[in-house]
């Protein structure tokens, strides 16, 4: 199996507490010179084993660094004596003395921003290449999955063990991940999270630890297919994490990363069907959909689970050997299996779903078709009473709502910093079900619920039970919800 080489930047102070929190895995640690200042790097090499490399980020890259070339001459020859690498901006740091300070074995040439039509990335990109050098970085900035496209054509030519290329921004991460298999075995992220935030630190890349966990790193695997997740919250769900780690122990060929899409058709059309995933032998195999793209999810599709047409939603989409998109609905499965462990017979059950969109509209047919007396209600009166009329149900308007006559209360909403309704309101043999995952807390939603020491269902427990099933529609692997915690406990770990 092949490996990537993992460089951290570090953007906050270089304390003995901070560097115990550099990832392990860590190979290089970038100081960042525009944040943190011109550093010794002795103090660091105490704490840090792995080489050093001195960036200093200008500010028209979207640094704090110096723009005049002769300050960023002096700086960058001083750090030539002290640090393992340095590195240069192609646009203003290719100098004669700096070339000479710096022999090629040490220089990282790095080129940042973004490209047109008029000017493509390949044009950008010759001044980085022109000059040789340890490494070639060329990262442009994008703001839709379609764009970072550019980057996998990039590679697909210039992609060797000394030239990395992704795209910055959420909407490129993907890159950041599928570029080690198209030439440099490289990752970049930020290596330690502003201690009071938890947040990277004035820079576009995402955490390290977070693509450590999420893809296995350093380690790299065979990859032949892309699998991904689109629509809202895409870029911090736990499913690349869930879904890569299973791949894994399975031995698996694909790669789970998220797609932060703004529309549905560009993406349809550029990702899905278009030519430079397929070319790049990585072609989109499989795709769960969140909000608020469920719909056109389905409308893609060639075939749909029945559950999915009673819904007009698709939260699952897989390709077939013939080449169709298959449409399904994992929430309402993995909401019948949560309640089946609980042994909750839904049949004759008085049920409210709270939220119209896809995930409450094909968990209410499914609850009714088990037999379930249910009832939708949704805080936007007008849309919820059209879904009530296709699905249909009885609708009542949430501020209307008698909670207290329902003995099953599902809320598949987005998360809010307060409960819809009051837990108070709940009757003690009331089971509840919350379809919201993600954050490092329960919802206050469930912890009320919990206080009132109710039967819950949380968010996670039906996120694990959905990647089963979407493990399963996408690779053909049975696992078990315990085996995905197992898995996920020894990466935390």
């Amino acid at each position: 199996m092949s490996r990537v080489t993992v460089i951290g930047s570090l953007t906050t102070g270089p304390s003995a507490e901070t560097l115990a929190r550099v990832p392990e895995a860590t190979h290089l640690l970038a100081i960042e010179a525009d944040r943190l200042g011109d550093l010794e790097p002795a103090t660091i090499r105490q704490f840090f084993a792995g080489r050093l490399l001195y960036r200093l980020r200008s500010q028209i890259e979207g640094g704090a660094g110096d723009n005049d070339p002769r300050a960023r001459e002096r700086r960058l020859l001083w750090a030539a004596e002290r640090y393992d690498l340095v590195a240069l901006e192609a646009a203003r740091d290719l100098r004669p003395r700096v070339l000479a300070a710096i022999p090629r074995e040490r220089r990282v040439i790095m080129w940042c921003g973004t490209v047109t039509e008029e000017v493509p990335l390949q044009a950008r990109a010759e001044q980085a290449l022109a000059e040789s050098a340890a490494l070639h970085v060329v990262t442009p900035q994008v703001t839709t999955p379609v764009q970072a496209l550019e980057v996998i054509s990039f590679l697909r030519r210039f992609g060797r063990r000394h030239v990395a290329a992704w795209a910055e921004g959420e909407a490129g991460e993907w890159t950041r991940v599928v570029a080690p298999h198209l030439g440099a075995r490289v990752v970049w992220g930020v290596a330690v999270a502003d201690p009071e935030t938890r947040e990277p630190v004035a820079t576009r890349e995402p955490m390290l630890q977070r693509l450590i966990l999420d893809y296995g790193l350093p380690e790299l695997p065979t990859v032949e297919r892309l699998h991904g997740l689109v629509g809202n919250g895409a870029e911090s769900s736990l499913l690349p994490r869930i879904h890569n780690a299973a791949y894994r122990a399975l031995g698996v060929p694909a790669l789970y990363v998220p797609f932060p899409i703004a529309g549905f058709g560009g993406f349809w059309r550029h990702l899905v069907n278009g030519s430079a995933l397929e070319h790049a032998a990585m072609p989109l195999a499989a795709l769960t959909v969140y909000a608020p793209f469920k719909e056109a999810g389905l409308a893609v599709a060639g075939s749909a689970h029945r559950l999915a047409q009673r819904g007009d939603a698709a939260n699952i989409l897989v390709r077939d050997r013939m080449g169709t998109w298959r449409a399904g609905a994992t929430t309402p499965g993995a909401v019948v299996a949560a309640l089946d462990q609980l042994h909750i017979d839904v049949e004759g059950l008085s049920t409210v779903v709270i939220g119209c969109g896809g995930s409450g509209r094909t968990l209410a047919a499914e609850l009714q078709s088990r037999g379930a007396v249910v009832t939708l209600a949704n805080r936007t009166v007008d849309r919820g009473q059209r879904a009530a009329r296709r699905q249909r149900l009885p609708f009542m308007a949430l501020d209307e709502l008698d909670i207290e006559t329902f003995r099953l209360v599902v809320t598949a909403i987005p998360r809010t910093d307060a409960p819809v309704i009051e837990a108070g309101r709940l009757t003690d043999d009331t089971t509840v079900v919350d379809l919201v995952h993600g954050g490092s807390t329960p919802t206050e939603w469930v912890r009320m619920a919990r206080s009132r020491e109710l039967q819950v269902i949380d968010g996670e427990t039906v996120l694990l039970l959905e990647a089963c099933a979407q493990i399963r529609a996408m690779t053909g692997y049975d696992l078990t919800v315990e085996q995905l915690r197992e898995q996920l406990d020894g990466m935390a770990a």
